[in-house]
């Protein structure tokens, strides 16, 4: 029986964070801010920081509860790939 990873929750937290940690639009079109109101670009900086501390918080919780869970792996394509025997 396949599975896709957001049937496991902490498979699919770690892969989201790894995948959002990466993204920072702020810093990758410094233009952006150029547009931003000063007010607008504080709630950005704070959205980002919640994000991070919610990020660290799910990275904790995964190592946290990761022994409860049998040794199991995300595949690229989304399903869960077996623990190897």
């Amino acid at each position: 029986m396949e599975y896709s990873c957001m049937d496991f929750r902490l498979c699919s937290v770690r892969d989201l964070f790894q995948a959002a940690s990466k993204i920072d639009p702020l810093e990758e079109h410094p233009d952006l801010l150029n547009r931003v109101e000063q007010s607008d670009r504080e709630e950005l900086r704070a959205l980002k920081d919640d994000f991070q501390c919610f990020s660290d918080e799910m990275q904790y919780k995964q190592s946290e509860y990761a022994y409860m869970l049998p040794a199991q792996r995300c595949h690229p394509s989304g399903s869960m790939v077996a623990p190897a025997a």
